[in-house]
């Protein structure tokens, strides 16, 4: 297997800032999980603990640096669902992948503040928002209460 970098080696050893995990030093590559029916590209393929912890473990192995798992199309036309759903998807994902592979950096790619909260509970290391905080106004007061990386 793809030796991938621990996220407790990516942390300050001081204060725990994340800020070296995107150091232009070297390219770090998200592998991207789709666990949603309703993937515009693979919607389906990953809905069962074997796929998932297969495709994760293939990911990895050709050199993924982070996993982002995302339980929420984002297709255009897509319904969208609520944070209960999609929480009710990712946590045992997350709990999953971190037993599986426990060095593993996981991504959750939401854009609502209460999922945030159970899923770094969870063991999430990174927030993905691809609404940049416009669709949920709680967003950042959360993450910043948490104070782990969020992309938007």
């Amino acid at each position: 297997m793809h030796k991938y970098t621990s996220f407790t080696d990516l942390k300050h050893k001081e204060k725990e800032i994340y800020s070296s995990i995107f150091s232009t030093n070297c390219p770090i590559i998200m592998g991207i999980l789709n666990i949603t029916n309703d993937s515009f590209y693979d919607g389906g393929r990953y809905v069962n603990n074997n796929n998932i912890i297969m495709q994760t473990k293939k990911m990895l192995e050709e050199g993924a640096n982070i996993i982002d798992i995302g339980a929420q199309s984002s297709r255009p036309g897509a319904n969208q669902i609520s944070s209960e759903i999609e929480t009710e998807k990712l946590v045992p994902i997350i709990k999953l992948l971190k037993n599986t592979f426990p060095n593993i950096i996981i991504s959750v790619d939401t854009f609502w503040a209460n999922t945030v909260k159970k899923v770094v509970n969870a063991g999430c290391d990174i927030i993905n928002d691809i609404s940049a905080g416009q669709i949920d106004p709680n967003m950042f007061d959360t993450i910043s209460k948490f104070n782990i990386p969020y992309i938007m």
